[in-house]
């Protein structure tokens, strides 16, 4: 008896190809082991297409029958495969949405073989699976189209609104603000999406209509500190990930960390950063350094407190299996930002049990509290956060004279990360919300 089968279109940047999918095939080639980086994949095969493969009634999926009568779900992130924090957000919302929703289709950039080698297995596969697919043929009638909006940008729905077709707007302000441009946007469409409740405040006192949280998650099976070998540590560590940029607030945390401690301490921090080729300045990170250090300190920097560089000083080329092992490698995470959207790398960093030194404001304020972590205090000026540096300077001494108390809430942050931002927490949300629109939609 021939096989039921369906078109399913997969596309890219560059072309698209028409597929018939078997109904009842699933994938032969499982990653069983996400502990380990992957290596550049073969050729996506139509085999990895099986979520988009269009049935009547219920699918069976790992976490229950799914019911075919939702909506399609039409994501366009508009990024590229790097390691941006909108497209490290998107592995999240890959991974929450995995087997979840048979009708979903994730609309990114093409990925290099180099970056499916950074990448985990698991994210690699999930990558491929969800890669700018669209059905066709008994496609569904209706559409709910989530694009993200970065903070300032020019509108995307200017487009007459069709009748098919609910919109969604995914954005967050780094700042309490919200441009006039992104208001006069997000009145173009049926809702918005944010991560948090502070930014859910923000948007509805600016005078955004109808705003719903959708938060964010990270690879918890994947960030987790019993999958990194146990080294002896010289020296108590503290770590910092970030793009050199003033918002992160780097010259908070090196003024802080040279006032707390001396060149004889037996402490480092390790910074993994780099610079964005718009925004090179004269001898990059370690150059602007040197000058903080003469100007604030007259000294250089090898008088002062260790800080240690980590890889390319221009790229993010760190795999993620080398970040897990730098997570693992330290104490604390810390990170005097000025305001953030999320601040994925503080949740990366509580997955492996690592407490976080962090701006009380805006985005972390969702998952970082004095049970898990250390909120710094700050003043608002111009609409963003200037972190403390006495305040900062003291928690860092502290966390280095309080070792045991470093452990518990290290402990209490993973705990936190597992049971309020998995991905399956996460995925819940977004079906339910999808479920309501599907039942009030006009």
């Amino acid at each position: 008896m021939e096989k039921e089968t369906v078109q399913v279109e997969r596309s890219n940047l560059h072309h698209s190809q028409v597929v018939e999918v078997p109904l009842e095939k699933r994938a032969q080639n499982e990653i069983q082991d996400d502990s380990k980086t992957a290596q550049p994949p073969p050729q996506l095969v139509a085999d990895s297409l099986r979520q988009v493969a269009w049935t009547n009634g219920e699918v069976d999926a790992p976490h229950g029958k799914l019911k075919q009568d939702l909506p399609i779900l039409h994501w366009a992130f508009g990024v590229g495969c790097d390691f941006s924090g909108f497209f490290v957000e998107m592995l999240g919302m890959l991974r929450a949405l995995q087997d979840r929703l048979p009708r979903f289709w994730a609309d990114f950039g093409d990925c290099s073989p180099k970056m499916f080698g950074l990448l985990a297995q698991q994210e690699v596969l999930n990558v491929q699976t969800n890669h700018q697919r669209r059905p066709v043929g008994t496609a569904p009638k209706r559409v709910v189209k989530v694009q993200h909006h970065p903070v300032g940008s020019g509108c995307g729905w200017n487009a007459p609104r069709r009748p098919t077709e609910y919109r969604i707007m995914r954005t967050m302000s780094e700042q309490a603000f919200v441009p006039d441009g992104d208001l006069r946007c997000c009145k173009k469409v049926e809702e918005v999406w944010v991560p948090t409740q502070w930014h859910a405040a923000l948007y509805r006192d600016s005078g955004c209509p109808v705003v719903h949280v959708v938060a964010e998650t990270v690879n918890t099976d994947f960030l987790d500190p019993s999958k990194v070998p146990k080294l002896p540590k010289k020296k108590f560590t503290f770590l910092s990930t970030f793009r050199w940029t003033a918002r992160k607030g780097w010259d908070v945390l090196l003024e802080a960390y040279w006032a707390a401690f001396a060149r004889d301490d037996d402490v480092v921090l390790k910074l993994r950063t780099y610079q964005a080729g718009w925004e090179r300045t004269p001898g990059g990170p370690k150059g602007a350094a040197a000058r903080l250090a003469r100007d604030r300190f007259a000294k250089d920097l090898s008088d002062l407190a260790e800080v240690h560089w980590v890889g390319h000083l221009s790229d993010t080329d760190e795999s993620r299996e080398a970040m897990r092992n730098l997570y693992g490698s330290s104490d604390v995470f810390v990170l005097p930002t000025r305001g953030e959207g999320w601040g994925l790398p503080i949740m990366e960093a509580m997955s492996m049990s690592l407490p976080a030194i962090v701006t009380n404001f805006s985005g972390p304020t969702a998952f970082v509290d004095a049970r898990n972590g250390f909120p710094l205090q700050y003043k608002l000026q111009n609409r963003q956060a200037e972190p403390d540096r006495v305040h900062l300077r003291k928690l860092m001494r502290h966390v280095f004279e309080h070792p045991s108390e470093v452990s518990q809430k290290g402990a209490i942050a993973r705990q936190d990360i597992l049971h309020h931002w998995s991905a399956e927490k996460l995925g819940d949300e977004i079906l339910s919300r999808l479920q309501q629109i599907s039942e009030s939609w006009h």
